[in-house]
């Protein structure tokens, strides 16, 4: 007996996708947001520097979040049974 495929259009992978990654990447925003929070308050308030390139900053945070994500998902999947 062949094995038959299933055959998804890419709307509907991206259904499945979405709200499973969706999920992971608001669990590492908690995570991080944390961490992010103390450092920008220590900067303004303790050392009393302003906050320089900004958006440069802010997409290392956004790279950061989905690279934890995916890190994470993969350790649960490779290490964790």
């Amino acid at each position: 007996m062949k094995n038959k495929k299933s055959k998804i259009s890419f709307a509907q992978a991206l259904q499945l996708i979405v709200p499973y990654a969706k999920g992971k990447v608001i669990e590492q925003i908690k995570a991080v947001s944390v961490i992010v929070i103390y450092l920008v308050l220590f900067q303004l308030l303790i050392l009393r520097l302003p906050i320089q390139q900004a958006g440069i900053i802010t997409l290392g945070i956004v790279l950061v979040v989905i690279g934890l994500a995916f890190f994470i998902d993969g350790l649960n999947l490779g290490v964790m049974p």
